[in-house]
């Protein structure tokens, strides 16, 4: 999740128009069909927080956050959308294809059962895949 007063760092370089931005209405999506085949209470409570608060997306980060790691966070990518994912890092600057061969190539092959969660993908990708520069507060 970034704010608006965030930058993407590559390179060096800043740049505000590549930012990539959360879609809070496909992840209500993904609830509604995990709803129709039965679904935890507390993940059910997460989802229903994310749609009754979905403006602060970008005012309460945190809290979004912690929502968003106990609606989805467990749940498994597929190789496809990991592999697309990869690409538009590559293709926009964020990731190096030295760090991608390093660190995310293995997934190419990975077993179905290995392949890695929304939130271990997403720490990857913070461990590996440059940083986030805050604006000075004023």
């Amino acid at each position: 999740l970034r704010n608006k007063d965030e930058k993407q760092i590559s390179s060096g370089q800043e740049n505000e128009s590549d930012a990539f931005t959360l879609n809070i209405d496909a992840i209500l999506q993904i609830g509604s069909v995990m709803e129709r085949v039965g679904i935890e209470q507390k993940r059910q409570e997460s989802f229903d927080w994310l749609a009754q608060n979905r403006e602060k997306v970008k005012s309460d980060r945190k809290e979004v956050a912690k929502h968003l790691q106990i609606a989805i966070g467990d749940l498994p990518i597929s190789r496809d959308l990991i592999k697309k994912c990869l690409e538009e890092l590559i293709k926009r600057g964020k990731l190096s294809t030295e760090q991608y061969e390093k660190e995310f190539k293995m997934f190419e092959a990975a077993p179905e059962e290995q392949l890695p969660t929304i939130a271990q993908m997403s720490a990857l990708l913070r461990e590996f895949g440059g940083y986030i520069k805050r604006k000075p507060s004023l």
